[in-house]
């Protein structure tokens, strides 16, 4: 099998190809670019003439992956970790697939980019870029509630360590469940989403609710709360890339008033393989040691009053059902 990678830290040096190698092999249609991220994904960029088979996929498609030894396939994914996982599969299975990794991600300004971190311009490829709010916009589009309108079970469960009346953020609310969950326990809530039609949905919710909740139309890329302004912060099933991550979890905790406590839960790597939800990208899923991390790095202290991983059993709307591994997390702000 032919095997090369675009990229500067590939598994075998022998599979790595430079930047410039694979621009001249795409421009002259001498490669097949194949897209095995999971569709919530594609708001990140879709590479224009790329084919698109989700990892989870790959099994049952494999008659789709080219088999012709002279033109190589670059698998596309946002870390490496897919790619790499499913090259190794497509070896394993002895076929003549001549497969590549190839990373393909957006930076803040947008531009398509490879691992080693040398822009690829739109000589290379055409990129339909979405925003992550036109992303969630299509997602939240028709009347269902996608993750339900019952709020999330482990932030009900410890909801009695938020003050009577207290200030409480919901960054990454989607369609209001859980923000206005906390509205109805008599909390003054700010519900922030990248979603214009997560955050209508919200008000609607609200509205039938009885309730009153602030909502901020926001990407949290670009957007942090004041510091010492709330009292908790709820963070559900918001996942971000490890690039990411630890700079707006040092954000949500700085918003804490002292005392103020964060409670979390979010899918943990463990997840990976599951079909209850979450990304498909391992970069994109917590563990506590990395939750700690974010804020130990950021001189943030206080005290955990919940850690754990495991499993649990998500029934919360048609995009969380079944057996699934998550990490649960409740941190209070040093007084």
């Amino acid at each position: 099998m032919s095997a090369l990678a675009a990229c500067s830290q590939a598994a075998d040096p022998a599979d790595a190809v430079s930047v410039a190698q694979a621009r001249d092999a795409h421009q002259s249609g001498a490669a097949v670019l194949i897209d095995i991220r999971e569709p919530h994904e594609h708001a990140q960029g879709v590479a224009a003439g790329a084919r698109l088979l989700p990892m989870s996929q790959l099994a049952q498609r494999l008659a789709e992956v080219p088999t012709d030894p002279s033109k190589p396939v670059y698998l596309i994914c946002a870390t490496q970790n897919r790619s790499r996982a499913s090259l190794q599969a497509l070896r394993e299975r002895g076929g003549l697939w001549p497969c590549a990794l190839c990373e393909w991600w957006h930076d803040r300004l947008g531009a398509p980019r490879f691992p080693d971190g040398v822009a690829c311009g739109q000589d290379v490829t055409e990129v339909q870029r979405m925003s992550t709010g036109e992303f969630w916009n299509q997602k939240f589009a028709d009347a269902a509630y996608k993750y339900g309108q019952q709020p999330n079970v482990f932030l009900a469960a410890q909801a009695g360590l938020i003050p009577a009346g207290a200030q409480v953020l919901v960054p990454g609310d989607g369609e209001g469940r859980n923000g206005v969950w906390l509205a109805q326990q008599g909390h003054h809530v700010t519900s922030v989403d990248a979603s214009s039609v997560g955050l209508d949905k919200t008000r609607a919710l609200a509205a039938e609710r009885g309730v009153q909740v602030t909502t901020v139309l926001a990407d949290l890329a670009e957007w942090a709360p004041q510091p010492d302004s709330v009292d908790a912060v709820a963070v559900v099933y918001l996942h971000l890339p490890s690039s990411l991550r630890p700079k707006v979890m040092a954000d949500l905790a700085r918003a804490l008033r002292p005392g103020g406590v964060l409670i979390l839960e979010a899918f943990h790597p463990n997840q990976l393989g599951l079909t209850s939800g979450g990304p498909k990208d391992v970069d994109m899923l917590y563990t506590l040691q990395g939750l700690r991390s974010d804020l130990a790095d950021a001189g943030l202290k206080g005290e955990e009053l919940v850690a754990s991983e495991g499993p649990v059993t998500l029934d919360e709307g048609p995009f969380h059902q079944g057996p699934a591994q998550v990490t649960r997390w409740v941190w209070r702000r040093q007084a």
